[in-house]
């Protein structure tokens, strides 16, 4: 049964929304070993959600829950990206990980 499963995976996960839900669904993604691109309209945004990435991954190595190899392959997996447009091409599967805003700019 699982062999049916893993054989329909995505190959790259699309992530909106590079806030805290997004980013851990992206490192739990890559963790796996799935790419994984986030989208955001914010580079700093972007920035930070890969930081805070980073950060998980040092505290779970620290743990001993994860390898070291585990975490440069994870981080290696992760993309980003600011256009919807560019960043919808390559990617198989979504999901959201922003807030719904309560004004539209």
């Amino acid at each position: 049964m699982a062999s049916m499963l893993y054989g329909h995976l995505p190959q790259v996960i699309g992530v909106i929304g590079a806030g805290q839900m997004g980013s851990g669904i992206a490192q739990i993604c890559a963790t796996k070993g799935l790419d994984v691109l986030i989208n955001d309209r914010s580079q700093d945004l972007l920035d930070k959600s890969m930081q805070s990435i980073r950060k998980s991954l040092q505290r779970l190595m620290q743990k001993g829950s994860l390898s070291k190899s585990t975490a440069d392959e994870a981080l290696g997996r992760i993309r980003t990206e600011t256009s919807l447009e560019v960043s919808w091409r390559t990617v198989s599967s979504s999901t959201e990980g922003a807030a719904a805003a309560a004004t539209v700019a």
